[in-house]
């Protein structure tokens, strides 16, 4: 975030991306504290040498600042897509 406001009193953002991804191959799901409110520390993942196609290749862990975390092991990340964000107001996709 810069110290910049556009004039509608919205501060700018810089170098700040909206990455979509899918997660194919889900196994091991466990979601812990689901709540009205969940904010995401990080999202780590881990890749792993799979031997073959039916194995588990990555490990993603959900790491919590409030409410939900948890992981999964899965078979294949896909980056859906990257957006550009230009405003902090309307950080849903589609919304700015």
């Amino acid at each position: 975030m810069t110290s910049e406001v556009d004039p509608t009193g919205v501060f700018v953002l810089r170098d700040h991306v909206l990455i979509e991804l899918r997660f194919h191959g889900v196994d091991g799901l466990s979601l812990q504290d689901f709540n009205t409110q969940n904010v995401l520390f990080s999202l780590s993942i881990e890749a792993f040498p799979a031997a073959c196609e039916e194995e588990f290749a990555y490990e993603v862990g959900l790491w919590s600042s409030y409410g939900l975390w948890g992981g999964f092991r899965c078979r294949r990340v896909e980056v859906v897509g990257v957006s550009p964000r230009t405003k902090v107001a309307g950080s849903i996709p589609g919304g700015g």
